[in-house]
């Protein structure tokens, strides 16, 4: 008689569990965080960072799936900086005045980043000075595409988001450290403080923060469905016929 084959036990409710626990995770933190503009968004739609300042809740909460997602780029940020100490790097990943992450405050409080850290830098002991340190990761494709790009042209938002930094820390440049996570391949790259591009930056988010009424939407979202706004989370709410929109001409 044919030996019957071992029917594998699934434990789909192990997934379930941490998905739970995820998605409560975030509900209590946004219901115990103040309103304010956050640093690592500052390339972002401002009509979109608008909304979110004045209390505007997204279409809908963000998918567990995600949450995990986000969850393992934090490993991932301590792993890396882990590997950097390996490697004879100073990197200084917690604020010695509070113990806690380094924080950034600007406008009185009601814009606020935090940082990975900062690295020492330099070839020489002449030229040795801290840096932003900033950490990313990315899958294949987008690892690929990084490099063949360069960080900057790579994804804009986290340009905008390092000079905001940089700014408000006061930091000469950046290194940032991108890793892929399907083949850990390390990707470093030194971008440079841009003082008009921070000023630009420092600009659009005082307009956020002062403005009483909804801003215009940027001239890059030219329909709902566009790539701009497709995957918005704030979509519906902003395309809506009764949200209160000045339309561009």
């Amino acid at each position: 008689m044919a030996k019957l084959p071992v029917i594998p036990e699934h434990a789909p409710h192990i997934e379930r569990a941490i998905h739970t626990a995820l998605s409560g995770r975030r509900r209590k933190e946004l219901a115990g965080a103040p309103s304010v503009l956050r640093m690592s968004a500052a390339g972002d739609c401002e009509r979109n960072l608008w909304a979110g300042l004045n209390d505007i809740p997204e279409d809908k909460e963000i998918e567990p799936r995600i949450l995990a997602l986000f969850d393992h780029g934090n490993a991932i940020e301590v792993h890396v900086i882990r590997l950097l100490r390996l490697s004879g790097r100073n990197v200084i990943d917690v604020d010695p005045g509070t113990n806690d992450q380094f924080e950034l405050v600007d406008f009185d409080g009601k814009e606020v980043g935090h940082i990975d850290g900062k690295i020492e830098t330099g070839s020489r002991p002449t030229n040795r000075h801290l840096s932003l340190l900033e950490i990313k990761s990315a899958n294949t494709k987008q690892f690929n595409m990084l490099l063949e790009l360069g960080y900057v042209a790579w994804k804009p938002t986290y340009a905008s988001q390092i000079q905001k930094y940089m700014g408000n820390a006061d930091l000469p440049d950046a290194l940032v450290i991108v890793y892929c996570k399907d083949d850990s391949r390390i990707h470093a790259e030194r971008i440079l403080y841009d003082p008009v591009a921070f000023f630009n930056l420092r600009g659009k988010a005082h307009r956020i923060i002062e403005s009483t009424e909804l801003l215009n939407r940027p001239p890059e979202a030219k329909s709902q469905y566009c790539k701009f706004c497709k995957y918005c989370n704030r979509n519906q709410w902003c395309w809506a016929p009764t949200t209160g929109a000045n339309f561009d001409d």
